[in-house]
């Protein structure tokens, strides 16, 4: 396993805010964690709503590819991971009777051939690591899941001395600016 850290000095208005977890990813002010633990979708929610976040949602082909490839990177291949999506209707095609555990609007799909498939249970959403494609799933399923935190962007990084960069950023004295280390973490292939 390898871990890369990189310093990332802050010279415009906009500021990237993010923490050394692993198995953490950045894009469009989100952070997203990965969790290879297997557990059932409400244990999944619960877990990230700890850190004030939700199962990842998503709405759009590019965040879908983009988590999906993180998943691989992260997980097996073969797993299929928890999406923050979730129905309590028995109308699993209405696009309606699904909502996000985040609360934003379901207005994406992914759904592997033969899917949605009707439960006996609350149907809950998966997504395959390998290829991004979505299947329902019994809600007390184990699975490993992918939690989605927003990041509080502030909106200056112009110190007017040398330890006024906003908290978790450190002052570099020479180029006059604000910093942050990102790291990421992977595992061996």
């Amino acid at each position: 396993m390898w871990k890369a850290c990189f310093a990332f000095f802050i010279f415009l208005p906009v500021l990237t805010n993010a923490q050394c977890n692993p198995g953490s990813v950045y894009s469009n002010n989100r952070r997203f964690t990965l969790f290879p633990a297997q557990v059932d979708f409400k244990t999944a929610e619960s877990i990230c709503m700890v850190s004030n976040g939700h199962l990842a949602s998503v709405h759009n082909t590019i965040d879908n590819n983009f988590l999906a490839q993180q998943a691989q990177k992260y997980v097996s291949g073969s797993s299929s991971i928890w999406l923050g999506a979730k129905s309590y209707s028995s109308d699993l095609n209405d696009s309606n009777s699904w909502n996000w555990t985040d609360g934003t609007q379901f207005n994406y799909q992914n759904y592997q051939s033969g899917q949605p498939e009707s439960l006996e249970t609350q149907a809950c959403m998966q997504m395959s690591a390998s290829n991004g494609k979505w299947r329902t799933s019994s809600c007390i399923n184990y699975a490993p899941f992918i939690c989605e935190y927003e990041i509080a962007l502030p909106t200056t990084c112009t110190p007017p001395n040398y330890y006024s960069c906003p908290s978790g950023y450190y002052y570099y004295q020479r180029s006059k600016s604000c910093f942050k280390v990102i790291c990421s973490q992977e595992k061996n292939n």
